[in-house]
């Protein structure tokens, strides 16, 4: 089963060197979350440890992982990461990653570019999922 919460927060932190994607549950206390990060700039150390990847975190670091995402499906009411196995492992989860964020204010089109920046560095592939209607989306499940 995947891990799944309807986030009332989401929000992005981008500076010079860090992209940061946040979901979370609550405002000010949040119990369900993610985060995913970025750096613009990685070291060769990184590269040869395996952390220069984007970084996922739920609920806590102990539930934290570098890499592991295969696909990534946003629509205007949802995200679904894809995780392999070695994620699901460090994640402690089964099934990937699905966020429900219909009711959060955001502007969905930073929230959209910072996932194809992700996309693009990575070579994660994004699905865009824009149905006409809610309907036409869960039909299509």
């Amino acid at each position: 089963m995947a891990y799944a919460f309807d986030a009332r927060v989401v929000a992005l932190d981008r500076d010079e060197d860090v992209l940061i994607v946040g979901f979370a549950d609550d405002p000010t206390d949040y119990t369900r979350y993610l985060t995913i990060q970025y750096l613009q700039h990685y070291s060769e150390g990184d590269r040869e440890d395996g952390s220069a990847e984007p970084y996922l975190e739920i609920e806590d670091q102990s539930r934290s992982c570098y890499g592991g995402v295969v696909e990534i499906r946003l629509s205007r009411h949802r995200i679904l990461l894809k995780t392999d196995q070695e994620a699901n492992r460090h994640l402690q989860i089964d099934g990937g990653i699905e966020i429900s964020f219909g009711e959060a204010t955001f502007d969905f089109g930073s929230l959209a570019a910072a996932l194809e920046t992700i996309s693009q560095i990575f070579s994660i592939p994004l699905v865009h999922e824009y149905p006409r209607s809610q309907s036409s989306m869960l039909d299509s499940e």
